[in-house]
This record gives C-alpha cells, sequence and structure tokens, in this order.
C-alpha cells in the first residue's frame, strides 16, 4: 500500500480561462470545487402507474456543479428522472435513450416537465410507450440551471452537472451511450449551443440536440451531432433570424418585449434558418446562410393549438416602427383553423462528412410559447412525441477523424522575440455577415497559451489570434479563433499591441486517393475536418499477426496534397517551395491507406516505407517478439532482506532459507523480470534469459500472480501514462479519522482514472498528483483530448481487453476498463485468502478518490459503482495483491497506520448483491456469513 507523507504546500491556484461560447467567448473560471457524490432517491412508480413493471422515477442530488439555485429548487429536490418500464434496472439490455431537458430562464425543472409531457396519469398510455414509432424506450431527465439563467459555456458548474449527470445516468440505467441527447427551452437551448463545440467535454457524449426558441450565437457549433432547430416565425423574445442590411442587423420580428429597440447595428447573430444553415455548412452544405434562400418545407406539422384572434395578435404585435407597412408579416397569414402550420426544413449534408442531419421545424405566425398542442387535454405534447422520434432516428455518436496541431506563425527577431500580428483580412475588428465562422470575445484572463489549445481543440480553428491592448485600454485582451470556412488571408504589423500572436491550425488526416503512378507516390489528404472521438481498435493490414501494428507510431509527413512524402526523401522547404502543406501522419492513418491500396508494387513499396517504423519489433525485451511476452507470468521468487537478500529461486534460493533467515519471499512476474532483463549487459542477459524465457515466453501457461503494471491502452491513445492511476492520483481531504496535522491535497480527482488537468511528481517514487494549481501545472500537461477522451470513454473494445476471470468478468464496465491491469488489478493468487472467482471479485483498486468511480474512497463505494455489495477491503502490501488478516472493513478510507494521508488505494472483495457487506469497522473474523453460501472454486 502506497502511504503519502505530508502534502507538500503549494501555491494557491490562479485564475484560469477556459472558452465560454455565446455572447462572449471567454470566462474566467477557477479550480474546480470539492463536490459530494451523485445520490439517488428512488421514488417509485410514476404517477397514474403501478406494479411491478411500471414507469418509475428518481431524484438525483449532490454531484459536480451542486450550487445555487440548482442546489436550491424546490427543497432541493435535484434532478428529476423518469424512465419507461424497460429502463428501470441497470442490469437489464442496455437500449434505452436519454433525453436531458434544459428549463428557460427564469423557469424551473417543474414547468419544463409541464410543457412536455403535461400530467402523466393523461396522455392515454403514449407518454411511456416503448414501441418504435413512438421513441423506443427511453429515461427523461429534467436539469436546474444554477442562476435564472443558464451559464451559455461550457466551463463552470452548469456544463460540469450536466457532463457528470451523462456518466452518472449511463452507469446507474439501461442507457446506449450511443443515444444521449439534450432538448432546451429558450436559454435552456442557447446554452445545448455554446456546449456542442468539439472542445467542449460534453459535446462528445451526445448523438443528437434539439433547442426550441433558441440562437443567440455568433458562429455556429462545430458538433457533427443531429442537430434540430424548432422556432416561431413571430417570436418576440428570441427572434426567428436576423436579415444584413448594409452595415445593420435587422430583426425579423419585434414587439412590445424588446421595448421598440427593433433595429441594431451590433446585433450580429444566428438564429433558426441562419444558425441552421451555418451549421449544416461546415457539414458540407453549398446555400445560403443569411437571407436568400433556403430549403423548401419536405412536410408539415401540427405542432400548435391556435385560433384566429390569437395569431392576429400576434401579427399586430410583430412591427418595426421605422418601416411601414411592416415587411415582416409579408408571406404570413392566420389560418381560420389550427392546421398543419409546421414547416419542417431540412438542409442538405455531405454524406461524406460522417455528420448528422440538420434540420429547422419553422412554427409559421407561432411567438415565443412552447408548442402547446398536446395527445388529449393534459397529456405530452405532440412536439415531445415527435422529438423523441427524431432522437431515435438519430442514435449514433459522429464524430471527427483526424490529429489535430498548432503552429505559431510570428517571425523571430535579432533580439529574441518575436514579431506581432494582426488578421488584417478579414479586419480582426471587422463585424459584418463575412465573420459569421469567427468565434470573437474578450477577457483579461486570456494568456497565449490558452489561446493555443483553444484553437487546438477546435476542429473548425484555421487561424487563431490572441491579442492584448491594456496599455490603450483596461478591457482589451482577446482570441478570436477564424473557421477553415473564414481563415485569415492576410495579417498586418501589430507593434502597437503589447502582444499579438498568430497561431495556425492544421488536421491530419487518413488519405482517401490512390497514389499516381508517375511521379512521386504520396499519400493524399482531404480538407481537415477534426480529430476522432472513439480511439482506434487493432487493425489489419501491412502488419503481420507476429509484429502487430502501432497505430500511434510516427509514419511520416504528407506535402499535401499529393505532391511528396518524408519517406520518398522530400523535406519541408521543398513542400512550402511547391506551395503545399507539410503535415505528419500515424501508422493508424498509413495502415488505412496501405489497404485501400489495390496495386501490388505500389503496396510493396509502401511497405518498404511504413512496416519499419509501423509494426511492432521483435527483442523488445529477452522474448523473440514483445507479443509473445505473458506479463501476468510468475516468473520466480525474491528474497528481500535477511541473510538471503537478494537471492532469487531460479538461482537456487528457497521460501524455507529466505524466512529462516529474516527475510520476506516475493513473487515477481514477468512484467517485472523483462523491465530487469532491458537494463542487464549481454551477458547477464544470457543468464536471466535461460531461466525467464521459458516462463514469460510464448502461451501463458501459468497463473498469475499479479496483472501487468502497464495496461497496453493508456499510452496507444495519446495520454500520457503520468496522467492516469496508478501514477497519478488525487486523495481529498477530511473523513473519518482524519488526522488534521495532515494537509490534504489541493488538487483535483481524477475521473475514470485519467487525470483531465496537470500531474505533478512529488516524492522520488515517481508518484504525481493530479490538479491545476501553479505547481500542478509545473508538470505533465494532462490537459489534452486524448486524456479527456479516455475519461470520457474508458471501456475498451471486446478484442482489446486484457484477461479476467469468474465475477470481474461478468461485470464488463470493470474488466473491460482501459485501466484493467493497471489502475483496477485483480487478485487471482489462491495463496491469499479470497481470490476471485464466480462468487467474488476481488481487486486492487487505486481508484480512491475518483470522482466517477470512487468518490467515496472506499470499497463500499467501489463496489457500489459497479453494481456489487462490499464483502470486505484490506490494505494491500507492496502495491499489489498482497492482503490477509481482518481487514479493514467496508467504510475505510485510511487503511491501517497511514502516514500522511489517506491511501490511494485498497485491496476490495466484491460480492454480488445477495451477500451481506463487511461492517464499516475493522472486525476481529471475517464471519461465514459475508461469504458465498457455496465453497469458492479454486
Amino acid at each position: 500500500m502506497r502511504l503519502l507523507p505530508p502534502c507538500v504546500k503549494k501555491p494557491p491556484s490562479p485564475l484560469s480561462t477556459a472558452m465560454a461560447l455565446g455572447s462572449l467567448l471567454l470566462t474566467a473560471v477557477g479550480e474546480a470545487a470539492a463536490f459530494e457524490p451523485f445520490e439517488m432517491s428512488d421514488q417509485g412508480c410514476v404517477g397514474g402507474y403501478s406494479g411491478r413493471n411500471c414507469p418509475k422515477y428518481w431524484h438525483v442530488t449532490k454531484g459536480p456543479g451542486w450550487e445555487g439555485q440548482r442546489a436550491n429548487w424546490d427543497d432541493a429536490r435535484g434532478v428529476r428522472i423518469m424512465c419507461s418500464p424497460s429502463c428501470t434496472d441497470k442490469n437489464k439490455p442496455k437500449v434505452c435513450s436519454l433525453i436531458m431537458a434544459f428549463h428557460g430562464i427564469y423557469s424551473n425543472p417543474g414547468e419544463q416537465e409541464w410543457l412536455m409531457l403535461g400530467s402523466t396519469t393523461s396522455g392515454t398510455g403514449t407518454t411511456f410507450s416503448e414501441s418504435k414509432a413512438d421513441g423506443g424506450p427511453y429515461c427523461i431527465s429534467f436539469h436546474k440551471s444554477a442562476a435564472d439563467a443558464w451559464q451559455y459555456h461550457c466551463i463552470g458548474s452548469d456544463h460540469d452537472h450536466l457532463t457528470s449527470f451523462v456518466d452518472f445516468a449511463l452507469a446507474n440505467f439501461p442507457i446506449d451511450r450511443q443515444a444521449v441527447n439534450l432538448h432546451g427551452f429558450s436559454s435552456g437551448g442557447i446554452q445545448i449551443h455554446n456546449m456542442m463545440d468539439t472542445h467542449c467535454s460534453i459535446e462528445g457524449k451526445i448523438a443528437a440536440a434539439c433547442s426550441y426558441g433558441s440562437g443567440n450565437v455568433g458562429a455556429p457549433p462545430t458538433t457533427k451531432a443531429a442537430y434540430l432547430l424548432v422556432h416561431g416565425t413571430h417570436d418576440g423574445v428570441v427572434i426567428y433570424r436576423n436579415l444584413w442590411d448594409k452595415k445593420r442587423a435587422i430583426m425579423s420580428c419585434c414587439d412590445y418585449e424588446w421595448d421598440g429597440v427593433c433595429v441594431n447595428p451590433d446585433y450580429y447573430l444566428l438564429y433558426a434558418e441562419g444558425l441552421g444553415a451555418a451549421i449544416a455548412t461546415l457539414r458540407g452544405y453549398q446555400g445560403e446562410i443569411i437571407g436568400g434562400t433556403h430549403p423548401s418545407p419536405s412536410k408539415t406539422l401540427g405542432l400548435v393549438d391556435d385560433n384566429l384572434e390569437k395569431c392576429n395578435g400576434r401579427i399586430a404585435k410583430c412591427t418595426i416602427p421605422s418601416d411601414q407597412p411592416n415587411p415582416w408579416n409579408e408571406g404570413f397569414t392566420c389560418p381560420s383553423e389550427a392546421g398543419m402550420e409546421t414547416d419542417v426544413l431540412e438542409y442538405p449534408v455531405d454524406p461524406a462528412s460522417g455528420a448528422g442531419p440538420v434540420q429547422v421545424w419553422r412554427i409559421n405566425t407561432w411567438n415565443h410559447d412552447y408548442p402547446n398542442r398536446r395527445i388529449d387535454t393534459w397529456g405530452p405534447t405532440i412536439f415531445f412525441m415527435k422529438l423523441r422520434k427524431f432522437f431515435y432516428n438519430n442514435r449514433g455518436i459522429k464524430s471527427y477523424r483526424g490529429r489535430r496541431s498548432v503552429e505559431r506563425l510570428n517571425k523571430p527577431r535579432a533580439d529574441g522575440s518575436y514579431d506581432k500580428r494582426l488578421c488584417s483580412n478579414p479586419d480582426y475588428l471587422a463585424q459584418d455577415p463575412v465573420q459569421l465562422f469567427v468565434r470573437r470575445g474578450w477577457n483579461n484572463d486570456m494568456t497565449p497559451e490558452i489561446c493555443e489549445r483553444l484553437c487546438l481543440e477546435n476542429y473548425q480553428c484555421k487561424d487563431a489570434f490572441y491579442f492584448d491592448w491594456t496599455n490603450y485600454a483596461p478591457d482589451s485582451i482577446a482570441c478570436q479563433i477564424f473557421y477553415e470556412r473564414t481563415p485569415c488571408l492576410a495579417t498586418k504589423d501589430g507593434s502597437g499591441a503589447v502582444d499579438a500572436i498568430h497561431f495556425r491550425g492544421y488536421t491530419t488526416l487518413e488519405p482517401t486517393e490512390s497514389p499516381s503512378s508517375s511521379g512521386p507516390v504520396q499519400p493524399t489528404f482531404p480538407p481537415p475536418t477534426g480529430f476522432p472521438t472513439v480511439f482506434p481498435t487493432p487493425r489489419k493490414g501491412m502488419c503481420r499477426s507476429s509484429h502487430p501494428l502501432v497505430p500511434s507510431n510516427y509514419a511520416g509527413h504528407s506535402c499535401l496534397t499529393n505532391l511528396g512524402d518524408s519517406n520518398s526523401g522530400m523535406t519541408e522547404e521543398e513542400c512550402k517551395d511547391l506551395g503545399g502543406t507539410w503535415v505528419s501522419y500515424d501508422c493508424g492513418i498509413a495502415n488505412d491507406y496501405w489497404l485501400s491500396v489495390t496495386d501490388s508494387e505500389l503496396k510493396s513499396m509502401f511497405s518498404d516505407w511504413w512496416v519499419p517504423k509501423c509494426c511492432e519489433k521483435n527483442h523488445d525485451g529477452m522474448c523473440d517478439f514483445a507479443s509473445q511476452l505473458q506479463k501476468s507470468n510468475l516468473a520466480g521468487y525474491h528474497c528481500d532482506g535477511g541473510t538471503e537478500d537478494g537471492g532469487d529461486s531460479n538461482f537456487g534460493t528457497t521460501e524455507v532459507g529466505c524466512k529462516g533467515g529474516g527475510g520476506s519471499w516475493l513473487p515477481y512476474d514477468c512484467a517485472t523480470a523483462n523491465d530487469y532483463w532491458k537494463t542487464q549487459n549481454e551477458e547477464y542477459k544470457g543468464y536471466f534469459s535461460e531461466v525467464w524465457v521459458p516462463k514469460c515466453c510464448g502461451e501463458s501457461s501459468m497463473k498469475p500472480t499479479k496483472q501487468p503494471s502497464v495496461a497496453p491502452t493508456t499510452e496507444s491513445v495519446g495520454c500520457p501514462a503520468n496522467c492516469a492511476v496508478p501514477n497519478c492520483i488525487w486523495l481529498g481531504q477530511d473523513g473519518p479519522g482524519w488526522d488534521p496535522s495532515w494537509e490534504g491535497d489541493d488538487g483535483s480527482p481524477t475521473s475514470n482514472g485519467f487525470c483531465t488537468g496537470w500531474c505533478k511528481t512529488f516524492d522520488d517514487s515517481g508518484l504525481h498528483l493530479c490538479g491545476n494549481t501553479d505547481w500542478h501545472k509545473t508538470g505533465v500537461n494532462c490537459f489534452t483530448k486524448e486524456c479527456r477522451e479516455a475519461a470520457e470513454n474508458p471501456l475498451l473494445p471486446e478484442e482489446d481487453r486484457l484477461p479476467s476471470t469468474g465475477l470481474c468478468k461478468e461485470v464488463e464496465a470493470m474488466s473491460g476498463h482501459r485501466l484493467w491491469g493497471r489502475g483496477i488489478t485483480e487478485c487471482t493468487d489462491t495463496n491469499m485468502p479470497h481470490p476471485t472467482d464466480e462468487h467474488k471479485c476481488t481487486v486492487r483498486q487505486v481508484m480512491n478518490g475518483d470522482s466517477v468511480i470512487n468518490p467515496e474512497r472506499t470499497c463500499q463505494g467501489f463496489c457500489n459503482y459497479y453494481g456489487l455489495t462490499c464483502v470486505n477491503g484490506y490494505d494491500d502490501g507492496e502495491d499489489r495483491c498482497l492482503y490477509g488478516g481482518d481487514g479493514i472493513g467496508c467504510n475505510d478510507i485510511l487503511g491501517v497506520g497511514s502516514i500522511g494521508g489517506p491511501t490511494p488505494d485498497h485491496v476490495c472483495v466484491c460480492g454480488k448483491e445477495t451477500q451481506t457487506q463487511a461492517p464499516s469497522v475493522i472486525a476481529s473474523t471475517l464471519e461465514p456469513s459475508t461469504m458465498p453460501s457455496e465453497a469458492p472454486s479454486a
């Protein structure tokens, strides 16, 4: 068990800056606040239903972002989540969708629930219908903002709450992770638009998003998720569209709620048709965005109850005093009776983009009121039922492909400084329709490093400019991001500014064209679009099975498009002289391209280029091929201490002699042996190979005593090993038995075992602490897309998983985790008290304090997260599955003899839910009742 010394006192964290999308690009935030884990309270059957197979609901409180109105509304009831019958038990098949609903400004979850569902006792049974025609089985959750309005960015408590709730729902309900959807009314919809950018943590979890009566964004979100915008044409609260008239932005409808201010020279924002067209433009749409011609309706819907009197009243209010007669009512007439008033506009999307559809549902002559036509008098709205079907028809996460990089383009000066550059075409201060694809915002907490990172993680970023004009005005620091569609075409001198830095963003994609048979043969790439959110799976192709592909290895540089390649001798200078773009590509991209080539001579040439770089080499250790190393096999026993100190079972030392001389007899596995073998000279390598190769190379034949010390999936996805447990941890502070002399850990929790801030080593053991303070930021940067995606999508494809047995194997969420064998290690040694079998899953877990898996820091918390019951907990010896004695119980966060703070790891014995858990205090004996009724198998 690793015990920490008193924590090093580190300087307090300064304010950092992060992207804040919407009318403001950036917002200042501090360190993530400490939070309690989510708590779920079963409320039974939904009103109007009964029986064992009824739809049910729960209240979920606490968790990240538990603050403000969210923590206090309706006696702190929290989130209400309601599920149709097939979705009420997490052990059922994961076939359910999740709809997360966000209320409007000054509203609340209860009102949003009524607007969508009405009375659950009504609706003629359709509210929780599970037929495909109605949208299939589902859960719906209603959320409260921290303030009257949502925060309109993806940093802060609202985003923290919503992102964490997705993970919570996936763990506690049978929800298909490919079917998580968002819906927001007015302010709630604006929050969605400002979270669905590719750099936002929640974006990669969402299949489809829908807003009603929302807009107010200066540039379209860059997501590829299916997108639906529903809006009334005579909405006087959030307007339906802007029309640019020379240098003015003229609202499409203005009533008393705008106090007559209907022409605004600085109102360059996107709404409804304009926003839909802008989103679709990022997916290949070639039509007009502002004004002009938009797609004709593909069909009509009836979503609102209306009458002639109400409609005429709305049109009368929709006036612009400066324009008489009012042009905005032309083409709109009130129907004599309610009917199919809603037009469905479907924006063409290029199938090659891999993106979901974009639709606008235009409710003609309707205002800001939520669509109110219901199944019956008090039942769910027709709109809600149509929305369910839209979500059901658009399951599946849509993600970018490619690898991002950013280059600083400022030229160095003789004195070591750099020149200062500002965009001149388009002008960086201009405000006009040309800049619909430029994100801008001013914030004095912006830094060049953050601006660079924003461009790196926004996969539409072509250019980014950081500039500081505080020498002229106090609030004059900004980061502007120019999308691929509107790049900066020319720059100008910015020497009058304190600083002015130009970054250029690149996306490297896999080749899609066949090389030419004449001249240099090179891979080619389509226009950049982004980075994948799904990690690569093992590929077949140019590598032999005995020399597996290493997808993340560097394969070369290509001069785009089809101009040359580093493997054929081309240099970066030669590429730029030809007007090309010099981009790197990895072995995964090279292998995919190799598979697409049909000409045998070309395949042979590419193999010569890439196989030496991309296919795992032999002799990466004592085995002929690294793939043959059986890391978990028993390699031998080592004597530690005493008169036989340093002795080994492979060279004559025995357990009796070791222990008789006062030493400890310790097993070690083949991974440890192989690492030691690499440090030896050739003579000693020969000696060790004779005893270890028969045990460690080839097929596994021995029961492991210890799982591999490093899981093979962390580095391969680009997240450094020191950004994940057990190398990087967070321990928290306070709790039962806490010593007040311990200062605690002022860092940040890991998420699913991965740190998404910075990891700083603090002792000679190499152990790192996760956090965001200045001290942490002198360590390893884990604030990367790869680490965040690993945290958000921790499960491996089945073919990539390490071995597991017994009950552990049944719990795929545990044994399929990327950190299985590293942060969670199965204990199978039959010499230990409780090895894994079909009744028990015994593991050494280093997840104490993890925000998702074990925020309680106990074996009880760990086991419960995976749907199991804690049988007992143990201190672990030597950071492995070495344990015994009475145990520490299920609710001990400290273990025995903690020095300097709580331990990050325990050995936890988890059983099925029918078992009785161990008491929270240390028991004198492990009672038979705490163990399975059947004898454990060997």
